[in-house]
């Protein structure tokens, strides 16, 4: 073999890593819509496959929502002392005022020392049964299946256009930078592949 061919041999490679890495790099996103090639239908990979990958994303958001939900503690205690004021409030204006309305009778018998015992009790059963409210609300939201469904419409239905605006400028950063590294790994097999025909042609 001449020996401009083993001086070529390296830069080939090293272009050809460089062309394919940024072909691969390039199809992850582009063309946008289906365009025909030579008869084949050519689109983005991630665009392609837009819906599997939101099905995938919608089921992993309901696997950690489930996992959270059994790690985190639900209920913190300084949250639902902070929520006291406001059911103070409410209460005391329902007793007040929304039971005239709605029993006038039985809110003529009822005096303050008698609102503020009924507002007492029922203070003390709703700090008793607001937790496990939260908690079995909190359960029921996490493993409710719309959830999934919804995440996984919206991403689906996420125009291509708007992943373009996002993805674009770290495709274009990956772009620059891997093909590079490609290039200097193809350099370096192309100068092996040279040494060992060199040696074996030449020796």
């Amino acid at each position: 073999m001449p020996h401009i061919l083993l001086y070529l041999l390296p830069v080939a490679t090293s272009f050809t890593a460089w062309l394919t890495a940024r072909i691969i790099i390039y199809s992850a996103l582009y063309p946008l819509s289906p365009t025909k090639i030579f008869g084949f239908t050519l689109q983005g990979v991630l665009i392609k496959n837009q819906k599997q990958i939101a099905e995938r994303i919608g089921e992993g958001v309901m696997l950690e929502l489930a996992q959270a939900g059994s790690k985190i503690e639900l209920v913190n205690p300084d949250t639902i002392k902070s929520l006291q004021p406001l059911i103070e409030q409410h209460l005391d204006s329902f007793l007040r005022v929304k039971l005239k309305e709605k029993m006038p009778v039985i809110a003529s018998f009822i005096g303050d020392n008698t609102i503020l015992k009924l507002k007492g009790g029922m203070m003390e059963e709703i700090e008793l049964l607001l937790p496990e409210i939260i908690v079995r609300y909190t359960q029921s939201v996490i493993t409710n299946p719309a959830i999934k469904t919804t995440i996984t419409e919206k991403i689906a239905a996420y125009p291509a256009t708007r992943i373009e605006a996002q993805i674009a400028p770290t495709l274009k950063h990956a772009m620059a930078r891997v093909p590079l590294l490609f290039a200097v790994g193809g350099l370096l097999v192309g100068l092996m592949l040279a040494a060992i025909v060199y040696a074996v042609s030449y020796n």
